[in-house]
């Protein structure tokens, strides 16, 4: 008697291992999964897009780590040269065009 309980119970208690094993395995790749598409949209594989409080904050950070004092007019400006349909938000290829140009002013001094 008892050992018939006792095998069931032990097939019951791998069942559920294997259970969270699966579990475990696909949380795991799921979670890769979006590391990965969010790792690959930071290196310019997805459409990055900035929004002009998020551009200003970068701008503010960068001159508070420089020691140099914040022109908010000047970051304005630069957020507006940069965003050619005027719609407050810098997409990829507005910032990839702005890179170019700024590249090529170091290129001609």
């Amino acid at each position: 008697m008892w050992g018939t309980s006792n095998r069931l119970w032990v097939q019951f208690r791998e069942m559920l291992m294997k259970k969270w094993v699966i579990l475990a395995v696909v949380l795991t790749m799921v979670a890769g999964a979006e590391a990965k598409q969010k790792k690959g949209s930071s290196k310019g594989g997805g459409d990055i897009s900035i929004t002009k409080a998020a551009f200003m904050s970068t701008q503010k950070k960068k001159a508070e780590t420089a020691g140099i004092a914040f022109d908010e007019a000047k970051a304005e400006s630069a957020f507006s040269t940069q965003d050619k349909n005027g719609d407050g938000v810098l997409t990829a290829d507005e910032q990839t065009s702005a890179k170019g140009k700024k590249g090529a002013k170091g290129k001609k001094k």
